[in-house]
């Protein structure tokens, strides 16, 4: 399966666009071909803000991708960069 609008809303960073998809119903933890979640993609991206978002909504930061890493290891690589 290819990205949801909530994976483009986390990738750009549309915090107001994710709320409006989660309150009408968009899975949150919605995997892409890679396995990714719109929380591996907001951490990929450094967005802080929409992170605590879609936690807030209950994204699972411990879903693994196709690769076996977690968006909490995406953001403990970043910080140790």
């Amino acid at each position: 399966m290819g990205k949801s609008p909530l994976h483009y809303a986390a990738i750009y960073n549309r915090k107001e666009i994710a709320e409006l998809l989660i309150s009408h119903g968009a899975y949150i933890n919605q995997k892409d071909y890679f396995g990714r979640t719109p929380i591996h993609d907001a951490v990929d991206k450094n967005s802080k803000e929409m992170a605590e978002v879609l936690l807030s909504h209950g994204a699972n930061i411990n879903e693994k991708d196709n690769h076996g890493e977690t968006a909490l290891n995406f953001a403990a690589e970043k910080i140790a960069q």
